[in-house]
């Protein structure tokens, strides 16, 4: 199970870079992309 998570829209935005930096370090994490719609689910 991987030891981080990212969790974003499924657009090239803020998330974008840290996906980059993780995946060129090699480090192995789970990429949650949220869709606009499902978005109301996860807001707090």
């Amino acid at each position: 199970m991987p030891a981080y998570r990212v969790t974003y829209f499924n657009i090239t935005g803020l998330g974008e870079p840290i996906r980059y930096m993780l995946t060129y370090n090699g480090v192995e994490f789970e990429d949650r992309r949220l869709s606009f719609e499902d978005w109301p689910k996860y807001k707090p």
